[in-house]
C-alpha cells in the first residue's frame, strides 16, 4: 500500500479588513489553494483509500484534519492564515486500496480492415 503520511494539501487564507468589505455578506478572510498534478492524484488515491466513516447525517465521508497557523507577510507585513489538510494519524485505510485510476483511452467507435476506404 502506498504510503500517504506525508500527503497534505496547503491553503492560504487572508484577512478582509471591516472597512474593506461592503456587506456582511463578504468573507472575512478569503485566499487559495494551489495544488501540483502530482500532489492532486496523490491526494486523490489518498482519499479513495480511506475507509469511510459516517459523518452527521449518517452517510459516508471522509474524514481530513485541517490545522491553521496564524503568520505574518515578510514583505507585506499583512497577517494571513496558513493551513493544511492531512489524514489524521488515526485513519484507518481500505485492506484493498484501489490503485490510482488513470483515464482509460477512448475505444474507436469504427474499426476498418486495411482494404476499406473511408
Amino acid at each position: 500500500m502506498a504510503d500517504f503520511s506525508d500527503s497534505k494539501i496547503s491553503l492560504t487564507l487572508f484577512e478582509q479588513k471591516a472597512e474593506d468589505r461592503t456587506s456582511d455578506k463578504q468573507p472575512s478572510r478569503s485566499g487559495f489553494v494551489e495544488i501540483t498534478q502530482a500532489d492532486l492524484d496523490e491526494f486523490f488515491s489518498l482519499c479513495k483509500n480511506v475507509e469511510p466513516e459516517a459523518n452527521y447525517k449518517g452517510e459516508p465521508a471522509i474524514k481530513l484534519r485541517i490545522a491553521m497557523w496564524d503568520r505574518v507577510g515578510r514583505n507585506t507585513g499583512k497577517p494571513y492564515m496558513s493551513c493544511s489538510i492531512s489524514p489524521q494519524r488515526e485513519t484507518r485505510f481500505k485492506v484493498d486500496a484501489e490503485p490510482l485510476d488513470s483515464p482509460s483511452k477512448a475505444e474507436p467507435a469504427y474499426v476498418f480492415n486495411d482494404d476499406e476506404v473511408i
